[in-house]
Parts: structure tokens; C-alpha cells; sequence
């Protein structure tokens, strides 16, 4: 059963954690049967103002805090455990961390498949991991009124593989390090041979998937909260749509070293309306 965008409005307000669902009934497909990783669903947190914090394991739980007011940026809300909203500036905004050891010597190349996942996914191929649900984060973009699309697909006309975009809002996504400077997400992202992408994102909204007779919010489960190859399963979509799969496309995008922080730092990461 999908459920309506009204209604992932009115539990967001009542304050109720989500633990799946999609949006509209236009806006989610439904896939088949398959099996899903647990997800933490308990957020970490930071102080706006903190220094440069390097752990050597997840970050510990703690309480979460609303960012200060001030007459350039109104108070962030907590809308859901672990997600932060700005009304006024129709912001997004959680917390995460580094998964990945850029400067490893043994391996100076991290291939990246996402830019955010969930724990216990992705992390190896993911420049932020994070234990908000995307569910989650879903529910805090309709409640500033962003309208999700579909993610992005692949389509085989007999030996033709055509490539369909993702659909949705536009959004820009950001990562800001614990005592650094906001980034835009793809400036921590570049090929094997220098070249950087310039896309955008869109709130593609993953989608709803029957699991042993339960309907599930795709994007949970596989961790694909902000995608950057398309998996056809996630939340926040690049807008070009890149294979994963290396017999089709040759793995070229990496963590750009000289960008990504130590393992270990904390992240926030800012979903903004897209100019």
C-alpha cells in the first residue's frame, strides 16, 4: 500500500519515527522480493562550532541539538531523530562520517559507487556513512515541500542498454566537516583521470519493495541514501545516470584525496534547493 505525501507530512509533525513507506502513489515502484540488511536507526550528533573530531571507530550516540539562532540563519528543528530542519531556508540536514581511509598508502584509490550510505552498506565504496534511515530523510523533504520523483533505471532493447534518468526535485547536496568548510558533495569526487562531474541531484524518493510480505522503503535496506551510480533504488539521485555494474561502464569515479578528510571525521551533510 503506498501511502500518501499528507500523510509522511502529518507523522513528521507528530514527531513519530518512520520506518518505512515512499511517497505518492506516482512517485514509488514496487520491486520484487529480496532480503535487507538491518539499519541503526540512532542518529549521531555534533556542536555547529565543534573542533576537528577524528574517531577511530563510529561516532557515539548522543543527544541531538538544535543549531543556534541567529538573524542570517533561523534555528534548525529537530524533526525526526538524527534529521534537522530549516524552514526558512528549506534545508535538510544530518550526521555522518568519513568511512574511508584516503590515505592508506596500499590503496590510494577508493572507487566510489555512493556518496551516502547507510551503516553497514556501502561503506567501503561511500564518502559519508550515516545511522539516519533515508525513510527519514525522505519524510523531512516533503515536509519542506520538495516533491520526489523516480530513480534513475536501466532498460535492455534486445543487445541496447537505454539509460532513464531519475526524476524529482532538484537539490544540492553538501558536506561539512567538523570544524571545516561546507563543500559541494561531487568537489570530494574525481576520475581516474582528473575530470570532475558538474551534475546535479534530485530527490528521486527510492521506492517500495515487498519483502517476505512486508512493503519496506527500498533505500533503507540497500543504503543508497544519496546515490552516485544509479542503483534504481535511491533517495537522492545524481542526475546522470552511471552504471555500476564495471562490464558496462569502466570504474572511473574516486575519492579525491587531497579533498576527503581523515577516516573517522565527523560529517554533517545539507540537502539545499537546488541554485
Amino acid at each position: 500500500m503506498h501511502v500518501r505525501n499528507t500523510i509522511w507530512t502529518a507523522i513528521l509533525a507528530a514527531g513519530v519515527m518512520l520506518s518505512g513507506c515512499a511517497g505518492s502513489s506516482d512517485s514509488v515502484r514496487t520491486g520484487d522480493a529480496g532480503t535487507w540488511n538491518d539499519i541503526a536507526a540512532v542518529p549521531t550528533t555534533r556542536e555547529a562550532d565543534a573542533p576537528v573530531e577524528v574517531v577511530a571507530e563510529v561516532p557515539p550516540v548522543s543527544e541531538p541539538t538544535a543549531r543556534a539562532e541567529s538573524a542570517d540563519e533561523p534555528a534548525w528543528v529537530e524533526a525526526l531523530p538524527g534529521v534537522r530542519i530549516n524552514r526558512a531556508q528549506r534545508r535538510v540536514a544530518f550526521d555522518g562520517f568519513v568511512p574511508i581511509d584516503t590515505d592508506d598508502l596500499d590503496a590510494p584509490r577508493v572507487y566510489l559507487e555512493v556518496v551516502v550510505c547507510a551503516l553497514d552498506t556501502k561503506e567501503h565504496e561511500s564518502l559519508v556513512a550515516t545511522r539516519v534511515p533515508a525513510s527519514s530523510i525522505h519524510a523531512a523533504l516533503l515536509s519542506l515541500g520538495y516533491e520526489p520523483g523516480a530513480p534513475g533505471d536501466w532498460d535492455w532493447d534486445g543487445a541496447d542498454l537505454n539509460a532513464e534518468p531519475p526524476t524529482g526535485d532538484a537539490l544540492e547536496v553538501w558536506l561539512i566537516p567538523a570544524g571545516g568548510e561546507p563543500a559541494p558533495a561531487l568537489s570530494w569526487v574525481v576520475s581516474t583521470q582528473g575530470a570532475r562531474l558538474d551534475d546535479g541531484f534530485v530527490f528521486a524518493g527510492s521506492r517500495e519493495r515487498t519483502i517476505a510480505g512486508q512493503t519496506v522503503y527500498e533505500a533503507d535496506g540497500s543504503g543508497t541514501i544519496v546515490g552516485l551510480h544509479t542503483f534504481g533504488g535511491e533517495a537522492i539521485a545524481l542526475e546522470r545516470v552511471m552504471s555500476h555494474d564495471s562490464t558496462i561502464e569502466e570504474p572511473e569515479w574516486i575519492a579525491d584525496n587531497d579533498a576527503v578528510p581523515p577516516f573517522g571525521t565527523a560529517v554533517t551533510v545539507e540537502l539545499r534547493p537546488a541554485g
